[in-house]
């Protein structure tokens, strides 16, 4: 880092204020890099815990009864809890807060369950329920398009 850099931010902290210390290395390139690199790290072990057994994801279950009680809201719920800077993000995409998301809560629960599928097969619930619904739907294996 660059000694300039080095006084911004002993200025900064000087100051005591959270959102102009954040500011500050926000704009220090190098120091940007590393609070977001934190920030994926904590992603990734939110992430990872998900996948563990003495923990369980929602996405998880895999029984008939657990398919008819599914609910967006726990699906969300488990992102508050276990993965709440996913959940930031995705507020953020979609331009809601935690208290106004009922109107995107299926968008939002789908992206999810999709990554954490791709995280891990098992975490599948949410693709179960779609098969199902697309198989008693009879749903056909190809859609034909109106030109």
């Amino acid at each position: 880092m660059r000694d300039e850099d080095i006084k911004k931010v002993i200025q900064a902290l000087q100051t005591r204020v959270p959102s102009y210390i954040a500011d500050c290395l926000i704009d220090i390139p190098p120091l940007k890099l590393q609070c977001k690199a934190k920030f994926l790290q904590e992603l990734n072990e939110h992430c990872t815990s998900l996948t563990k057994r003495k923990q369980p994801s929602v996405l998880l279950q895999k029984d008939y009864p657990d398919m008819v009680a599914f609910d967006w809201n726990e699906l969300i719920k488990e992102m508050s809890s276990r993965c709440p800077l996913l959940l930031d993000i995705f507020l953020t995409v979609v331009q809601k807060n935690k208290t106004t998301l009922d109107s995107v809560l299926p968008p939002m629960g789908l992206c999810y369950a999709i990554l954490m599928r791709q995280r891990n097969h098992e975490l599948s619930l949410v693709q179960r329920i779609n098969t199902i619904l697309l198989t008693e739907g009879k749903a056909k294996s190809q859609v034909k398009c109106p030109v």
